[in-house]
C-alpha cells in the first residue's frame, strides 16, 4: 500500500495531490519520534544518498535548489510513490508502510537518484 503526502509550500499551499483529501492530509499527524527521516535537495543531489526509516515512518524531501524535483519510486520498486512536482523551498513526504529497500529518482532530472531502507 502506498502513501503520499502532498508537497506544500512554505506558504501552507498544497501542490500536485491528486484526488486526495487536502484537509486530511494537512491534519494528518506526524509519526513518532524516531520514524522520520529528512533528505535535503540541493545542487541536483538528495543529502543523504540513502536513508533508512522503520516500518510506517515518513521521508521528507526539501527542496533547497531553485529547479523543480520529484521524488518518484524506480521501475520495480515494491511500493511506488511519486511526491510529484515540489519547486524551490517546498517539502514533499512519504509515509512507507512495506519493510524493503526503495530506489527513487527525480523525473525531471534522471540522474538524481536515492535509495530508501525501510526495516521493522
Amino acid at each position: 500500500m502506498r502513501r503520499v503526502l502532498c508537497a506544500i509550500s512554505t506558504a501552507g499551499l498544497l501542490a500536485g495531490c491528486g484526488g486526495e483529501d487536502q484537509e486530511a492530509v494537512l491534519a494528518a499527524p506526524l509519526p513518532p519520534a524516531g520514524l522520520s527521516m529528512r533528505v535535503e535537495v540541493a545542487k541536483f543531489k538528495y543529502v543523504p544518498k540513502t536513508v533508512e526509516v522503520r516500518t510506517g515512518g515518513t521521508v521528507t524531501w526539501t527542496n533547497r535548489d531553485s529547479a523543480p524535483h520529484t521524488s518518484t519510486s524506480d521501475d520495480g520498486a515494491m511500493e511506488d510513490f511519486d511526491t510529484r512536482r515540489y519547486d524551490g523551498g517546498e517539502r514533499a513526504r512519504v509515509r512507507f508502510d512495506q519493510p524493503g529497500r526503495f530506489a527513487y529518482y527525480c523525473r525531471f532530472h534522471p540522474f538524481m537518484t536515492g535509495t530508501v531502507e525501510v526495516v521493522e
